[in-house]
C-alpha cells in the first residue's frame, strides 16, 4: 500500500512518463543494472556502515534519534543491523505517529515523541501538503512548488520541543533529521546536546530551500561546522540538488 502511495504522489508531481522512467530505475537499481541515485546510496551507506564510521563495532551502536520519523522504514532495516539500539522517534502529525505506534508496539527499543523538535518549546502551526511526507512547520515555497508540486492542503497546531530537553544526557550516535527545510531549527535546539552526538544525517537543498524561510546546505555546512561535525557524505538529485548529507565528528587524536 505504501509503495502504492509513493507512486502515487510521484505520479502527480511528474507525470506517467517521468513516473515509468522511476520505476524503471527504481527496479534496475535493485539488480544491479542501473546506478542507485547518490541521495539514495549516500543513506544506504549511513545506514549499513555507521558503526564503521564511528569507529564502533554494530553492538556498540546504543541511541539513534530520528527527527521527522514518518513511516519509520529506516528503523525498521537498522533495529536489524544494530541490535542494541535505543531509537527515539520524533513525529508531529497524528497519522505518522499512530503508525508507528503500531508499527513498533511490541518492542521496547523504540521510544516515541508525538511532537515537531525546533530551537523553543510550545506550539505551533504545521502545514498540511498535497503530498505524503512533506508536512513542515515551515511554509512550501516556490522551489517546493515547482520541482515537487507541493502544496498547502491544510494546517494544524502541533507541539514543539528541544531535543535538549527530551534527551539533555543521552550520547547520540546519530542525529536523523527529515523536516522538510527546518533543519536549522532543530539544531539549534540541540546546541546543548550537539558536543554529545557523534554524527547527524540530514536531508538537504543545495541552492535554494523548497520551504521559506528553510536552511539551505551552505547554512546547515556552517553551523555544524562550528559545532566540530564535517562533512563526509552527500549525495544530491542531478535534476534540483537536493539530497541527503552526513556529518561526522572526527577525533583528531
Amino acid at each position: 500500500m505504501k509503495i502504492v502511495k509513493k507512486i502515487y504522489n510521484y505520479y502527480k508531481r511528474n507525470g506517467l512518463e517521468k513516473t515509468f522512467l522511476k520505476i524503471f530505475l527504481v527496479l534496475g537499481s535493485k539488480v544491479g543494472l542501473v546506478a542507485r541515485p547518490p541521495y539514495e546510496y549516500i543513506q544506504d551507506d549511513v545506514e549499513n556502515n555507521l558503526a564503521n564510521y564511528l569507529n564502533k563495532s554494530n553492538m556498540e551502536i546504543r541511541h539513534i534519534a530520528i527527527v521527522g520519523a514518518h513511516y519509520g522504514d529506516e528503523v525498521y532495516r537498522m533495529m536489524k543491523l544494530y541490535p542494541n539500539c535505543m531509537f527515539y522517534l520524533f513525529e508531529p502529525v497524528e497519522k505518522y505517529f499512530n503508525h508507528l505506534s503500531q508499527k513498533f508496539r511490541t518492542t521496547d527499543k523504540v521510544k516515541l515523541f508525538n511532537c515537531a523538535l525546533s530551537d523553543k518549546k510550545g506550539f505551533q502551526k504545521l502545514y498540511e501538503t498535497n503530498i505524503d511526507g512533506s508536512q513542515s512547520i515551515l511554509r512550501p515555497g516556490r522551489f517546493a512548488k515547482e520541482h515537487y508540486n507541493i502544496n498547502i492542503d491544510g494546517e494544524c497546531d502541533v507541539e514543539i520541543e528541544l531535543l535538549d530537553n527530551i534527551l539533555p544526557n543521552t550520547d547520540i550516535d546519530c542525529l536523523w533529521i527529515d523536516v522538510q527545510g527546518a533543519e536549522l531549527q532543530v539544531l539549534r535546539g540541540a546546541k546543548k546536546s550537539l558536543p554529545r552526538i557523534n554524527s547527524v544525517f540530514i536531508e538537504v537543498s543545495i541552492k535554494e530551500s523548497l520551504y521559506d524561510e528553510g536552511a539551505i546546505m551552505s547554512d546547515l555546512n556552517k553551523f555544524l561546522d562550528e559545532h566540530k561535525l564535517t562533512l563526509v557524505g552527500l549525495g544530491t538529485d542531478h535534476r534540483n540538488l537536493t539530497g541527503n548529507a552526513f556529518f561526522l565528528k572526527i577525533n583528531d587524536t
